[in-house]
Formats: C-alpha cells, structure tokens, sequence
C-alpha cells in the first residue's frame, strides 16, 4: 500500500496574566486543521476528508479572602469533520439525479465501482460552555459548589444512499446493464440536514470534611440536567407508539420524554488514617454518574426519516432508477417512541 499524505496544521496558544494580588487570568486557544485525500482502487472517487477542530478557554480567578474563593470560566469548542466524494465519471454517466456523487455499482464477486454510499457528510458542533466554581473554607470543612451551564448547537447532515447503489448479480448482468436492486433517496425526500439545539445545566455542592485527625469524610451531590433536544427546522419524524402507531409523525423532541430529569448523582466517600502515623490509611467511596445521551447518539436515527428517505426498487432501470417496476418500503433509520421506555438507541 502506497504512503498516505495528510496535511495538518496544529496551534496552541497559551497566556497567564496577573491583574493583582487577587485576581489572575489565563487564556488557552487551540486550531487543529487537517486534510486529506484517500485514493480508491479506481482513482476516479478520492475521499475527501477535511477536519478543523476549535477549542478556546478564559478563565478568571478571584480571591475574596483567604477563606473563599472564586474561579469562572468560558469555553467554546467546535469541532468539525467533512467528507465528499467528486462525480467524476465520463460524461456523468454514474449520476442518476443532476449535483450528486457518482452512484455505487455492486458486483457480485467484483470490487464495487463508485462514489461511497456514507457520503457526503458533516458533523460540526458548537458548545457555549460557563462555569462558576466558588471554594469556602469554614472550619473543618472545605466546601465547593458552583454550576456548570452548556449550550449546545449541531449543525449537521447525512447523506447514506444519497447517491444510490445498484446491485449486479454478476458481472454479465453489469455488462448487459440489468441490475437486480437499487437503494437511492428519489428527488423530493433527498434532505439531511438536522440541526438540533439542547441546554444542559449542571449544579453541584461538595464537601471535604475533616472529622478528626484521623478522618476524613468527602460527600455531595450533583445534578446533570439536560434538555430535550429541539431540532431548528422542525422536521422531526418519527414512529410513534408502536406497533400500534402507522407511519412517521412529526415529532417535537429527539426522545418522547426528557431522560434527563432524575438525573441526581450523589457522591460519597472517607480516608481513614489508621495510626496517624501517614503510613496506613483506609479508604472507600460511593457514586452515581449518569452519562446524558449526546446528540451524536440519536442524530444517525433522525437523518434516515422524512423529509429524507431512500428507497428499495427491485430490477430497477439504470442508469436511473424509478422508470417502472415496484417500490418497496423505505430504508430508513429511527428511534422508536416507545409509551415505556424512556430512550432506545438508533437502529435499522
């Protein structure tokens, strides 16, 4: 196999910064810029892949007094990632509909020929992160709290089958022109675009409590709330209430009701210093952690329902499809709104 070259531009930038004897600041900025182009076995459908990640970070430090504590910060991070594929075969003879990639010939026993059915694609994202955290010493106790709020965009699409895939079963038939399937979104139910929004507010309180000299007790708890996710253009479908449910329903939320409510993590935890000598301690620790379902985990179940669908033709016409012959069922991709489940994964 041939040497890949990809090109990548990574900066980091970094300043700290004293204002006065109380207050500090520190900023952080990071550019990771790449591309690249994958060869296929026929070089008429390179992959072209296209990254650029960006994260920046200010923070603030404030020393009320030597007991108290203060620290805010704000971050935004956007990472993004593309892929296309060039329809490049001779007079486009490889493009049904006019604008989109050279379809995918599936050979039985042969290499298949053609632009990749995953692409085009883009996943970008952009998180508006503020976070307060205020440290309280009183006493024995070393107190924490503070709130953690995010706000987060994904402006995104998928095109799987977009461009279409026949299916020869064998290379006579690819010779002859008559393929026996075809799986391509028609004019008309070909959009992926699913920009959804979501906010998550995250508050907490934690406590360090030395008991003794000996002990030491570590407890608090946290609240991981999150939206339900709203998708910008409202067009949402999805199987509703099934088996009793028919066909797709536009739908308001990426999940029937928000998992995310009960979402309350407490936390608890002690060192003990057996002879309080340093030298043997006995420790334990309990929590609860709840991991909220990030949009990458339902976004693949939304992008393959109306308004984009591809469909299934048996022995269609080629090189463009539809021209007679049976339509089956669509193959989309969804979640399904179940009355008691509160969230189930993606699938086909």
């Amino acid at each position: 196999m041939a040497n890949q070259v990809v090109h990548e531009d990574y900066v980091i930038t970094r300043l700290d910064y004293t204002l006065s004897e109380k207050d500090s600041l520190f900023f952080r900025y990071v550019s990771d810029y790449a591309n690249a182009v994958f060869p296929t076995p026929i070089p008429l459908w390179p992959v072209n892949d296209h990254n650029h990640n960006t994260f920046a970070t200010i923070q603030e430090r404030h020393v009320f007094s030597p007991t108290l504590l203060n620290q805010f910060s704000f971050s935004f991070s956007r990472p993004l990632e593309t892929e296309t594929e060039p329809y490049t075969a001779p007079n486009n003879i490889l493009q049904p509909y006019p604008g989109r990639q050279d379809i995918t010939i599936a050979v039985t026993g042969l290499n298949s020929l053609g632009a990749n059915i995953t692409n085009p694609f883009r996943f970008l994202e952009n998180k508006f992160t503020e976070e307060d955290d205020l440290l309280w010493t009183k006493g024995s106790h070393n107190i924490h709290f503070g709130m953690h709020v995010r706000r987060h965009q994904l402006n995104s699409y998928s095109y799987t089958y977009w461009n279409g895939q026949y299916t020869f079963p064998s290379l006579v038939a690819f010779l002859t022109g008559t393929p026996s399937a075809v799986v391509i979104a028609p004019p008309g139910s070909d959009y992926g675009y699913r920009d959804f929004r979501d906010i998550a507010l995250k508050p907490y309180i934690h406590d360090d409590w030395k008991v003794t000299r000996k002990l030491t007790i570590n407890m608090g708890i946290r609240y991981e709330f999150q939206t339900n996710p709203v998708e910008t253009h409202g067009i949402l479908t999805n199987i509703v209430n099934p088996p009793f449910g028919t066909g797709f329903t536009k739908v308001d939320h990426a999940f029937k009701t928000n998992p995310n409510v009960h979402n309350w993590d407490p936390r608890f935890g002690l060192a003990y210093d057996v002879s309080g000598d340093h030298k043997t301690s006995i420790r334990a620790g309990f929590g609860m952690f709840h991991d909220p379902a990030q949009t990458y985990v339902f976004f693949s179940g939304y992008v393959g329902t109306p308004p984009f669908l591809a469909f299934n033709q048996q022995n269609p016409t080629f090189p463009i499809p539809f021209q007679g012959g049976t339509v089956a069922p669509p193959l989309a991709r969804l979640n399904v709104w179940e009355p008691t489940t509160r969230y189930t994964r993606p699938h086909t």
